[in-house]
Parts: C-alpha cells; structure tokens; sequence
C-alpha cells in the first residue's frame, strides 16, 4: 500500500497483474457487468490452477457456475481440482453468515471461517496461493459500505498472515460516473492495486 494509504491505479497491464498476482497484492477491479467480471476472476484462477497454485473461490452460487463452467471452457477439469484440493469453492453468502454480527464483520469470526480453510490449502504443498472473494461485494451491494471497508482491512491482516494474493472484484451495474469515483476512493484506501472497469 502507498505511503498515503490509497491503492495506486496499476500502469501494469491488466491481464499481467492477474497472471502473476503476486503474495502480498491486494488487488480491487470494478466491473459494470458479469461477463468482464467472468473474464478477470478466470484469468486470475486458470492462470495460478495452471502455475501450480492453490485457488480459494469465495462466490455467489450463481457467479461459481459461471465460474467453473469458463473454467472448464478453458481446458481445467474443477471435479478434479477440488478433489486435489487444489481448487476450494466456497459460498460468499454462508461464509459471511458466521461472521457477521449486528451488521459489522467480526475479526476473531473471519479468522475462525476462513483461517481452516487458508491453512488446509497451505498444507497441500502448493507453489503459492490465489484467493478471490465476493464478500465484500456482497456488502456494498446491500449498501452495507462501512462493514465492507472494515472486511477489506480484516482481509488485509489475513494476507499478511498467510502470504497469499487477494482478489476482490465490486459489480457496479449501470454506476454512473460520479458513483464510480466515489467507489474507487473509498474501495482503492484498502486496496494495493486498483484496476480499472
């Protein structure tokens, strides 16, 4: 993170970033629709699957089926990957129901839900580790802004924990432009790398 404490716009190029996602990056992209936000979150997973990297999904069911069927599109067998344990799927909306309280995350709940699973991936030898999580776009979806920033710092201390890179991509929909600056202050605060819609 920059000294000032806001996230830089990447002048790397988008795919490289993602291709290599280094330990350690946080990185945000904001998407007005599912099929650009397909494409980022693929090319974030396939590109770490293929390099010998473990891949944690946090996601909407609806999003995962996309996810895992470009995937699968792309040549990757997920039934064989999850297997493995190469590959964790996870459900956005269930993970956050153990550790939110009175509409506020929870540190010592996060570390709890997803320290296991973090840990049970680390444990399989792999080369590194790639996480990409829809939590906190679940929340600014519902407006819930104060508990999503306050999720991205929680994040922040479990990357520096386990030494992973972290994707989090907010679906904005048809956000006009001064709706998409504002998203891009506030979320880019948390973030050691924001990418462009």
């Amino acid at each position: 993170m920059p000294a000032d404490g806001t996230a830089r716009l990447s002048s790397r190029n988008l795919n490289g970033l993602l291709l290599e996602a280094p330990a350690g990056r946080h990185i945000a992209q904001l998407h007005k629709d599912r099929q650009t936000l397909t494409e980022s979150v693929c090319e974030f997973a396939s590109s770490g699957l293929r390099r010998g990297d473990s891949v944690i999904m946090i996601a909407a069911a609806f999003h995962t089926e996309r996810y895992l069927h470009s995937l699968k599109e792309g040549g990757l067998d997920a039934r064989e990957l999850k297997e493995s344990g190469q590959l964790v799927v996870r459900d956005s909306q269930e993970l956050l129901g153990r550790f939110m309280r009175d509409g506020m995350p929870r540190r010592d709940d996060l570390q709890a839900t997803l320290g296991p699973t973090i840990e049970a991936a680390q444990a399989g030898g792999w080369r590194g580790m790639r996480v990409y999580g829809e939590m906190v776009s679940d929340l600014w979806r519902s407006r819930n802004t104060a508990a999503s920033i306050q999720l991205e710092t929680y994040l922040n201390d479990l990357a520096r924990m386990y030494r992973f890179c972290l994707l989090c991509c907010y679906e904005l929909g048809d956000a006009d432009t001064i709706s998409y600056a504002r998203v891009s202050q506030v979320v880019g605060r948390t973030h050691s790398d924001l990418l462009p819609a």
